[in-house]
């Protein structure tokens, strides 16, 4: 950083604490500038200065370690860590009350630079320990966790975990509106999102676990199916398939049995969604299976209105395929119209019980279809 240049008369005499003032103002109001505002397509992360970090060495330190774990190809290029010349302090009172305060004024740094995640923190223990805290501009940050810093003075290998575990809850936030607004167009929102996770669900850093990068990968994978759905972008569609498929290396249905089954339902939806536009009947079949897959673990009993969600989506996605299967085989294009029918009707059930409008509306919608279907095609 440049040095400031102030007349020699303020640096000498009964004035230099004033120049000492404005000078250390100037440094600050400079490093506050050059902490740009973030690009809408990186994830970024600000390092606020410690507490009772010393020639801000520490700082210095998870610096480093994040660089070196995102340095990797084209995450390098879209993650960025800024050194941010703020200090979050606990003040004196009631501790839940501080922490809340700290990070609230935390989140609107955030704000202010479009940045993703806030480290902030103190330094203990004759400088050998890090008590860090992670804030997010969605959400109050986690409880704080001390590191002891190695021999050559390096975060240890469980900062990269704890990280990750940040990183992943962010792209299950950022990813929520797909969930929350179901039938409206989002593409506007969701696609800088999508930008921004590309790269992390391509090249997880090491530091991420197979359960974070399973939420991770889940994320994205819903991300790009709805901008495939909407956009009618069949690429979208297919890395949606492929990601939800790493997930289920992940999330097995012995390990995480309901993760894995809206990640079967979800996957499903991708497979319909892209079979419709294809030709044929594999992708159709496939969505079939995934959706039935599903129902193992969502059972009505269970979880009646998850099991009316895949019933609905299965419902529609045999009824696309048995109009498609008539073409060429009568018998098994009926045959699998009426299965349709069969689980529409259990969905509406479902649906109705809940009073859930918007979905009792969309399931009368595709009941009427199928039904329309097996007038003209099976008498």
């Amino acid at each position: 950083m440049a040095d400031i240049i102030l007349p020699g008369s303020l640096a000498k005499g009964p004035l230099s604490w004033l120049y000492s003032k404005i000078k250390s103002a100037a440094k600050f109001v400079l490093a506050l500038h050059r902490t740009k505002i973030s690009r809408g397509d990186h994830f970024t992360i600000l390092v606020a200065i410690l507490e009772r970090d010393d020639d801000d060495i520490q700082r210095s330190h998870i610096l480093h370690s994040l660089e070196r774990q995102f340095q990797a190809g084209d995450l390098g290029k879209r993650m960025e860590v800024k050194a941010y010349p703020r200090k979050l302090t606990l003040g004196y009172g009631e501790r839940g009350e501080m922490i809340a305060a700290a990070e609230k004024k935390g989140r609107a740094w955030l704000e202010h630079r479009k940045a993703d995640v806030l480290i902030w923190g103190e330094v203990g223990s004759k400088d050998k320990v890090v008590r860090l805290r992670f804030t997010t501009a969605e959400r109050p940050g986690n409880a704080a966790k001390s590191y002891l810093l190695t021999d050559k003075l390096e975060l240890p290998a469980d900062f990269g975990e704890e990280f990750g575990a940040v990183l992943a809850a962010i792209a299950a936030i950022a990813i929520k509106p797909i969930y929350d607004n179901a039938g409206r167009a989002l593409a506007e929102i969701i696609a800088p999102i999508v930008g921004k996770l590309r790269p992390l669900a391509a090249n997880p850093p090491d530091g991420f676990s197979p359960h974070q990068k399973a939420q991770l990968w889940h994320a994205y994978a819903a991300g790009e199916g709805q901008l495939g759905e909407e956009r009618g972008d069949n690429a979208r569609l297919a890395t949606a398939i492929q990601f939800y498929g790493k997930v289920l290396d992940v999330w097995t249905r012995e390990r995480a049995p309901l993760q894995w089954a809206t990640t079967q339902n979800n996957l499903g939806t991708a497979l319909s969604s892209l079979g419709e536009r294809e030709s044929g009947t594999t992708r159709l079949e496939e969505a079939v299976e995934a959706y039935r897959e599903a129902l193992q673990e969502r059972t009505r009993e269970r979880a009646p209105l998850q099991w009316a969600t895949t019933q609905t989506n299965l419902g529609s996605t045999l009824g696309i395929l048995g109009e498609r299967q008539a073409e060429t085989d009568p018998a098994l294009g009926c045959g699998t119209l009426r299965q349709a029918r069969e689980a529409m009707l259990g969905a509406l059930d479902e649906y109705r019980k809940a009073q859930a409008s918007y979905y009792i509306e969309q399931s009368e919608h595709n009941l009427a279809r199928i039904e329309a279907a097996i007038a003209r095609l099976c008498g």
